[in-house]
């Protein structure tokens, strides 16, 4: 006789592997001659890949960002061209440090970090289990982790990025669908049009974070975050890095590559905000920049753009900075696309002139 056994988790004591292990054990200490099958299953949550792993899928290991912005070692099933993502994996519950949970904070990135590691690898078809969520983001922190810029969220004007394969943002036009990167086309057709051109400042952030000690040799090369998923604002589509340097001090880096009058105030938006979570041990108690001791100081200000590419107006506005705020200008070369090369590396006139 043989007895199909196919059961789900049981949650919070026995994954649908164990449970299915104890049951083909029970049945045949009853009867030793039964031809016992296992099937575990699951419903979309937690033992989702566990499940397709059972079925003949591969594990594929990588570490994501986890549901409250902490490094988490998660993974995701891949069989030829089809890949499953267990949403749990990297934002469930089971995630959560302690237990402790945060509804209002938790994201759903790492999960979109799944979805891209699987394309990365060749997937062109992708599950996704969508069970066991510990956030309440609706997905917007998966489809940023795919490159959605959520801009403006009063009126709803959600421009759309996609990644070539260098890595840079290309911006998608929603009224046309054949412009989409096929790797995220649920109808698999194909694009008849040239790509639009890569978003220059992406292109920059690209640059950087691949060379960032040509920037600043006391930078640590590695880990170099774009704005932190929890902390950055949601209504913002610029781009910031944040480095640490040998030190252990903090660095916010706001790229430019056109003269914008609003460069400093944008800046230091985002270095209120790290400053704060700074000061509250939240970047080491959520495991950012893991094995770096992270100094108390103020985070450096680094404004960083071509070096003719200053609006005149940028300094009249950094002469209302406080002098605690440790801000300086850094051109680069014209020709930052094929190298990456400081020309000037400047503190703001006014503050100069009041730390004199």
């Amino acid at each position: 006789m043989r007895v199909l056994v196919a059961p789900d988790k049981f949650k919070g004591s026995l994954t649908a592997g164990a449970a299915g292990d104890a049951i083909a054990a029970g049945l045949r200490l009853a009867q030793p001659r039964l031809e016992v099958l296992l099937a575990p299953v699951a419903d979309g949550g937690d033992g989702t890949v566990d499940a397709a792993v059972a079925a003949g899928f591969q594990r594929v290991t990588t570490t994501v960002t986890g549901p409250i912005g902490q490094p988490v070692v998660s993974g995701y099933a891949l069989r030829e061209e089809t890949a499953v993502i267990e949403l749990a994996e990297a934002s469930g519950l089971r995630r959560l440090p302690n237990g402790r949970t945060a509804p209002l904070t938790a994201t759903t990135f790492g999960t979109g970090e799944l979805i891209r590691a699987a394309l990365e690898r060749g997937a062109r078809r992708v599950v996704v289990g969508v069970g066991g969520s510990a956030t309440s983001d609706g997905g917007v922190g998966m489809a940023q982790a795919l490159g959605v810029r959520f801009l403006n969220r009063r009126l709803g004007c959600y421009p759309v990025f996609v990644h070539d394969g260098n890595g840079y943002e290309q911006l998608i036009d929603p009224k046309d669908y054949t412009n989409l990167d096929t790797r995220l086309d649920p109808g698999g057709r194909r694009s008849h049009r040239q790509p639009s051109p890569g978003q220059p400042e992406a292109m920059l952030e690209a640059r950087i974070r691949a060379d960032i000690e040509s920037l600043d040799a006391t930078f640590h090369p590695h880990p170099v975050y774009g704005q932190v998923t929890e902390f950055a604002g949601g209504d913002r589509g610029i781009i910031d890095l944040l480095a640490a340097d040998r030190d252990g001090r903090l660095a916010v880096i706001e790229l430019k590559v056109d003269q914008d009058i609003h460069l400093p105030l944008q800046a230091l938006d985002y270095w209120m905000r790290v400053r704060w979570h700074l000061e509250r041990g939240e970047f080491t108690e959520r495991g950012y920049f893991s094995g770096i001791a992270l100094r108390q100081d103020p985070p450096r200000l680094l404004l960083v753009a071509p070096a003719l590419e200053f609006h005149p107006a940028n300094e009249v506005v950094l002469g209302f900075f406080s002098p605690d705020i440790p801000v300086e200008r850094v051109g680069l070369g014209i020709q930052w696309k094929r190298e990456l090369k400081v020309m000037f590396r400047a503190p703001s006139r006014f503050q100069q002139s009041v730390l004199s």
